[in-house]
């Protein structure tokens, strides 16, 4: 379970706290692919991928 899953059930100050800490980018990290933040840097705010 990932410190941001783990922080969610414990409440709302420290699924936040977690988040800030860069929980987020472990539990996505095996989601992403190389180069991924040069992909999305171009989409506009209404555009996204889908798979």
């Amino acid at each position: 379970m990932s410190d941001a899953v783990a922080a969610a059930q414990q409440g709302y100050a420290e699924c936040l706290n977690a988040i800030l800490r860069g929980s987020l980018d472990r539990f996505y990290e095996t989601l992403r692919w190389p180069g991924w933040q040069s992909d999305v840097r171009t989409l506009g705010l209404d555009e996204g991928f889908s798979v």
